[in-house]
């Protein structure tokens, strides 16, 4: 809350300025995952690991692969079932959800600070253990196919996907819909994306962010804790050149979208 001010100065007091909040600083664990750390007056605390793996690592012929890994990340481990880790954190009184883009990917968890040792050891287990099993592998990649159906079934959708592939070419990364395509994801296997998650699911790649409240040391003694135990992997691959290619054929509509845009500097 803002302390109680007015609106018009009083005559020969002087103007101040007030102080801006001090940024986050970043803490880099020793196998190269980065925390940042923001104490609030809350009894909330809430955690969003983000990890340099979306669509853009994805390999050839791999379009949806960071998407569809998203999904199964939640799946379990070899000690967490499917289901576990959700009724985990709801069983809290929080709640849990990620979310996948061209560069990134991200987990967060919204709970009561005092649950954060409990929760945080099973999020780090998730990304770092996953098990990607068979039986939920199928039944996901149905979800994932139903969502690119009901993205190509929205014009917005897929003019803007017309657009992306018109500035950045099919060839690059962003030319292609982080949701994939639907005959390269039914190339892939349990195994495939196996390996997806040892190359890109590294400690370097991952920035954990813990706001609410929680102090600052107990916030870094916890990632310590959890997350440092990880070892780093090999360097990645560098990004492909942009390419523009021609604008797509889109299909008709009942209403006109326009859209411009252009890859800045």
């Amino acid at each position: 809350m803002h302390p109680k001010s007015s609106a018009t100065p009083v005559l020969g007091a002087p103007c101040s300025t007030p102080t801006p909040a001090a940024l986050p600083k970043l803490v880099r664990l020793d196998n190269g995952l980065g925390v940042l750390h923001h104490e609030l007056p809350t009894p909330v605390v809430n955690v969003d690991v983000w990890l340099a793996a979306g669509s853009t690592v994805e390999p050839p012929g791999g379009a949806g692969m960071a998407h569809f890994l998203e999904h199964l990340i939640f799946k379990g481990t070899q000690r967490l079932a499917p289901g576990d880790f959700d009724k985990l954190v709801e069983d809290s009184g929080g709640l849990t959800n990620a979310g996948t883009s061209y560069d990134y990917v991200h987990y967060y968890i919204c709970t009561l600070a005092e649950q954060l040792p409990e929760l945080l050891p099973a999020l780090a287990e998730l990304l770092f253990q996953a098990a990607i099993p068979a039986g939920e592998f199928e039944r996901e990649r149905q979800v994932v196919l139903e969502e690119i159906l009901q993205y190509e079934d929205d014009p917005d959708g897929v003019g803007a996907a017309a657009l992306w592939a018109a500035v950045y070419g099919e060839q690059h990364p962003y030319g292609r819909p982080i949701l994939g395509d639907p005959d390269q994801l039914l190339a892939q296997s349990p195994e495939s994306l196996r390996r997806f998650h040892r190359q890109h699911y590294r400690p370097e790649q991952m920035t954990l962010v813990i706001a609410g409240g929680i102090d600052r040391d107990r916030a870094i003694a916890l990632a310590r804790q959890h997350f440092q135990p990880a070892l780093p992997g090999p360097a990645t691959a560098a990004q492909p050149q942009l390419t523009p290619a021609p604008l797509p054929a889109v299909p008709p509509a009942v209403r006109a979208r326009a859209l411009c845009g252009a890859p800045s500097p």
